[in-house]
């Protein structure tokens, strides 16, 4: 008996990535004749079939096809059919395979917004953040990658992976740090992929970046890679250790941030130790104001604070930690008179015998000497307001105002980026008087206000798109001269930024159904879910029959809440279901015929105040109705 020739293609339905390229598999078994054969794909459309690619045909693809290879576009998605020419002989099987090709957005987002480079000694630690995440409706898995790719390497290196089952793994060359501690990766709540080094090498100077891979499982249970991005790089220095002149000495030097300063500033005083092979010895660092001991770090890292330095330290108002091998810094959040005077570091070299510690010899820093002025007003300004928000919502930006004495005017200013210069948008006189409304805000309703306990709001009715950006409030505060003139005493400013979203930007419309394939007489409930904005929603429901080119009208649902059909209502039932996160319209057809046998599609649009804001399409949908 003939042995049956099978061809299988794999199985569907395949979710793909528009703009990368697919791979799928068509396999025979059980052919006669020669051993190499000639396969064909096809894409069936509702009007038409579609060459794409033959392997023995060059000219078999259709234009679509014939211009590009690996960039997937919306427009592929449909029935892929493979073939296998029959080559002779008698014909004994299957010759075409058929799977369903599902074409969806690229909504994988990788990002690092740390430093674009970073300068770090040997033995220092490293501490890297990436962001990754996708919006796809499927449901995917993500792996994350940290890469080296350092002055003499051809390719980067991966130095450890979080992968899609959530597993740690080592990349090649770095497992025996790995297994010592001194690599390792975290996943930090849903988004955040942190790479932490403990001791940074020579070997590790180069570029840093994480590359983030999106991964489907298909019905055949294989894990396949849909998609991928790569951040911007971490140029990181590793600086070598230099060996102090004497092998067995070493220097102590202190700076402070600022040495002159106001009371309320903040204060570091950092001590940094020279020594060869840091690594491998003990220190005590003591900082000390006046020759009096303020906290001291000791060779175990056990932090001791002195006198009414310890009060200050439960208060959270000073703290000293080791910032590295060779720096120790002491911070005093906000400085006070008594804080002025001259810091040094005493440091002693200690060898550890038997689990104590014991000294060998000790250095002293240079003294610096720190100023601490009384500030001339304790005005102070802080900013609060959304990060965020909806166009056409009101914009209100609020600066609170403290430790002031007189009377306060304000200025608001705005710039829409960082490549443009701060311009007025409205100011507020200390009597109380609005002037200066920017040439932009004259025709808006825009308006600034101001309470007795010291808080200015800026209010802008209904914001635009063109309201994104940074906003500065400039606050003086006015006293009245012996002469009954009134000057400016004191001027504090604050800004901050905000971005406002359009509508169409926030919104995203699906069409779904558990009901795509049904028997006549049988129920068809489709789900056509809006998440975005609260706004008017009006909603058209479309219907395309099989093998039809005419997109017909069901209903529409205007914004005002006015229903038009353009079906026969007694065919269908509707339903609207608001949720705290999205609006669901579901479309029922209690007793479905072959004439809702096709493709649904809704189409909503988004109203402000009657403008119309956005409008989006849903996915289509197919629905089968088929006899018993």
């Amino acid at each position: 008996m003939p042995v049956s020739t099978q061809i299988c293609a794999a199985k569907g339905p395949l979710y793909r990535v528009k703009g990368y390229p697919i791979s799928i598999s068509c396999n025979v078994s059980g052919f006669t004749g020669p051993s190499n054969r000639d396969f064909q794909f096809i894409v069936k459309k509702p009007n038409m079939d579609v060459n794409m690619i033959s392997t023995s045909d060059p000219e078999f693809a259709y234009g679509m096809f014939s211009s590009r290879i690996e960039n997937l576009l919306e427009k592929d998605a449909g029935d892929l059919v493979c073939e296998t020419l029959h080559t002779g002989g008698a014909y004994y099987g299957d010759y075409a395979a058929e799977t369903k090709l599902n074409v969806i957005a690229d909504t994988l987002e990788a990002s690092y917004s740390g430093s674009p480079s970073q300068s770090l000694s040997e033995g220092d630690p490293l501490q890297l953040e990436c962001q990754v995440s996708s919006q796809t409706f499927q449901h995917t898995h993500l792996s994350v990658t940290w890469f080296l790719h350092g002055e003499e390497d051809k390719t980067p290196r991966p130095i450890i992976t979080l992968d899609k089952d959530l597993t740690v793994k080592p990349g090649a060359g770095f497992e025996d740090r790995y297994h010592e501690g001194l690599i390792n990766m975290d996943k930090v709540e849903e988004t955040t992929y942190r790479l932490k080094m403990p001791q940074v090498q020579q070997s590790d100077q180069g570029k840093f970046y994480c590359k983030a891979i999106e991964w489907i499982q298909d019905p055949d249970r294989s894990w396949t890679q849909i998609a991928h991005k790569t951040t911007t790089a971490c140029n990181l220095e590793i600086k070598r250790i230099e060996a102090a002149p004497d092998a067995g000495s070493f220097s102590v030097h202190v700076t402070a941030s600022k040495r002159t300063l106001q009371k309320g500033d903040a204060l570091d005083i950092r001590c940094s130790v020279n020594a060869q092979n840091l690594p491998g010895h003990f220190f005590s660092v003591t900082w000390l104001k006046n020759q009096q001991k303020v906290a001291q770090i000791g060779s175990s890292g056990v932090l001791t604070m002195f006198d009414s330095y310890k009060e200050r330290e439960n208060a959270a108002e000073i703290r000293a930690v080791k910032t590295s091998h060779s720096d120790y810094l002491l911070t005093i959040r906000s400085a006070r008179a008594e804080d002025q005077g001259q810091y040094q570091c005493e440091v002693w070299q200690e060898d550890m015998n038997d689990g104590t510690f014991k000294k060998i010899q000790k250095q002293m820093s240079s003294p610096e000497t720190v100023s601490i002025t009384a500030k001339e007003s304790d005005l102070t300004v802080v900013m609060e307001m959304k990060d965020a928000l909806t166009e056409g919502d009101p914009l209100q930006v609020t600066c609170s105002v403290s430790g002031f004495k007189g009377p306060l005017s304000v200025s608001w200013q705005h710039k829409k980026d960082s490549g443009s210069s701060f311009s007025d948008v409205i100011s507020l006189t200390h009597e109380g008087v609005m002037k200066d409304i920017g040439t932009r805000y004259q025709s808006r309703h825009v308006q600034t206000l101001h309470s007795p306990a010291g808080n200015f709001t800026l209010e802008i009715g209904a914001s635009a798109k063109s309201d994104s950006g940074e906003y500065k409030c400039i606050v003086s505060e006015w006293t009245v001269q012996s002469n009954g003139e009134i000057k400016k005493a004191n001027t504090q400013s604050q800004q901050n930024a905000i971005t406002v979203n359009s509508v169409d930007s926030l919104m995203m419309v699906t069409l779904k159904s558990r009901t795509t394939n049904v028997a006549i007489d049988s129920r068809i409930e489709l789900l056509c879910t809006v998440k975005g904005p609260k706004v008017s929603l009006a909603v058209r429901w479309m219907f395309q029959a099989r093998n039809s080119t005419v997109q017909t009208n069901i209903l529409s649902i205007y914004h005002t809440g006015e229903i038009t059909w353009g079906a026969d209502q007694r065919n269908y039932q509707l339903s609207i279901q608001p949720q705290s996160s999205d609006t669901r319209f579901i479309l029922m057809v209690p007793r479905a015929s072959k004439q809702q046998d096709g493709q649904y599609q809704c189409q909503v649009d988004a109203y402000q105040k009657d403008v119309q804001k956005a409008s989006k399409n849903s996915n289509a949908l197919g629905v089968t109705v088929q006899k018993p």
